[in-house]
């Protein structure tokens, strides 16, 4: 309002008076409500509306709206106290809890595709989910996990379900048949199901209410971050939300601005990793499709690599090797696709199985032979080989969509070769998080910590350290101790990650982190 003195009688009532109050308090409150200055009713998002309010009535502030504009897998529409968001062409309801969804909503809405906000429990069906529940403290309102526990890293979820607090399931069948209350219908309020964005749930009654997630098939890193803003959306969210989005998205810029190029041209980067998944006809080298970065839908790391002066190298012709899910290269097409490349990207585990260190060969598919272009890899003379499992076997799935800011930073010095971003006046560390150089003994996989006391999560582990020209640290780390919430101690290393490395009268001082 243009003029503030005219809030304050409002914010004496909403003193006086809860907003959630029924009956002839509400009946007075509202037209005053209805009536004040401000664009939006002044409300608390995280309450029931009261009986009677008008569903038209703006209730999402403006200012923290998500917009979305770097997704290409959902959108979301803000009108009066409902919010339309559409993943994947799937389009579904959010309305406030205190209202009921009108006759045409109830028509052009499926019953699992209305959903009252905030959402009081979830049920996880991917690990990719986790993070971004993880990053707002919203651990407490997963209910179940679905097929997925053996891969869980998070050790604060995990303490939850050895605590009993989370359900385990192996398959949505089993959830749905110990679920239902056998009339076809769950209870109120049961938990969304976050769907994993490929299967469509048609089986579910429909009571049950799902919301698919998508981030793994965004084509940028910006739009998988803004999936922090789709789901901070189902809890009313939205500020903390584009916040941390925003965050993510200035680190990105700084990234691609600071870290330097490759000296000699850009680095030709081998992606893939050998599968003996399913019968053994299809038993191979599974790598990026033909012409994978000229498709309409490219995979992610086609555009980070292009961020960091890598080129991606994909295969000339189609794997032969082919099973009853997919087909993958053989020994020979392997050694043709990767015999030009400068870096070796190895997506899984397991690399002691694929390395003959003496005779510095890879082992083919079938554990014996060994392979390799008669001159050997590039990558191997190079010392240019990365895994993804340098903080754990199942971080890089569960965390890379959520974190892709980090995994940027991560390609970035891989390709560069550099561990540092150099400004005029400063220089920040980076230390890896995901990819793990194999041929450097010291980088060992590191053991996951438990839920407020993960030592990959202290002051130490920060990107930069602020150093004054008497050479003292003037970080402070002993407020760590008094953290015990694993995301809470994250945020707070978080901040002095954000301080400067300044240069001193003297010498360049580099600060690498742990």
């Amino acid at each position: 309002p243009k003029n503030p003195d005219r809030r304050d009688p409002l914010k004496k009532v909403k003193t006086m008076f809860s907003l959630g109050t029924a009956g002839p308090i509400w009946s007075f409150l509202f037209p005053l409500l209805l009536h004040s200055n401000s664009c939006t009713a002044q409300v608390d998002l995280q309450k029931c509306l009261p009986d009677g309010f008008d569903i038209t009535e703006d209730i999402y502030p403006e200012e923290t709206q998500s917009k979305l504009e770097h997704s290409n897998q959902a959108t979301i529409r803000y009108e009066g106290t409902r919010k339309y968001l559409e993943v994947n062409g799937v389009a579904s309801l959010l309305y406030q809890c205190g209202t009921d969804p009108t006759t045409g909503e109830i028509k052009k809405y499926k019953g699992k595709n209305r959903i009252p906000l905030p959402v009081q429990g979830v049920v996880l069906t991917s690990t990719t989910q986790i993070p971004y529940l993880e990053y707002f403290n919203l651990l407490d309102k997963v209910k179940a996990v679905i097929g997925m526990k053996p891969y869980i890293s998070s050790p604060c979820l995990l303490d939850k379900i050895n605590n009993f607090d989370i359900e385990v399931f192996e398959s949505m069948a089993e959830y749905v048949e110990k679920k239902d209350d056998n009339n076809g219908h769950v209870a109120l309020g049961s938990p969304v199901i976050l769907g994993n964005g490929w299967s469509s749930y048609s089986e579910l009654p429909a009571p049950w209410k799902v919301i698919h997630t998508r981030s793994s098939w965004e084509a940028t890193a910006e739009g998988a971050l803004q999936w922090h803003e789709v789901v901070g959306s189902l809890f009313n969210l939205e500020s903390a939300a584009s916040k941390k989005a925003e965050e993510a998205l200035k680190k990105i810029k700084c990234i691609q601005k600071h870290f330097p190029a490759p000296k000699k041209g850009k680095d030709k980067v081998a992606w893939g990793y050998k599968t003996t998944y399913g019968d053994e006809a299809g038993w191979g080298w599974d790598v990026p499709d033909v012409d994978a970065c000229d498709q309409e839908q490219k995979p992610w790391y086609c555009n980070f690599l292009a961020r960091c002066s890598g080129v991606l190298l994909t295969p000339k012709t189609k794997g032969s090797r082919c099973g009853t899910w997919s087909c993958h290269l053989s020994d020979d097409e392997f050694v043709e696709y990767a015999k030009d490349a400068d870096i070796l990207i190895y997506t899984s585990s397991g690399w002691n199985s694929v390395y003959d260190s003496d005779e510095k060969k890879l082992i083919g598919i079938d554990g014996v032979t060994r392979i390799g272009p008669p001159q050997g890899f590039k990558f191997f003379k190079k010392h240019q080989v990365y895994d993804t499992i340098l903080n754990g076997e199942n971080i890089w799935s569960e965390d890379r969509y959520a974190q892709q800011d980090i995994v940027l930073a991560d390609f970035c010095a891989a390709v560069s070769g550099s561990k540092v971003m150099k400004r005029r006046k400063k220089v920040i560390a980076h230390k890896r998080k995901f990819l793990r150089n194999l041929f450097y003994p010291e980088e060992q996989v590191r053991e996951i910590g438990t839920c407020g006391e993960n030592p990959l999560k202290n002051c130490k582990d920060t990107p930069g350290f602020k150093w004054r020209q008497n050479k003292k640290y003037t970080g402070n780390c002993d407020i760590l101790k008094n953290i015990l919430n694993y995301r809470e101690r994250l945020m707070e290393c978080d901040k002095v990650a954000q301080t400067k490395v300044t240069k001193s009268q003297v010498i360049w001082r580099r600060i690498g982190t742990g």
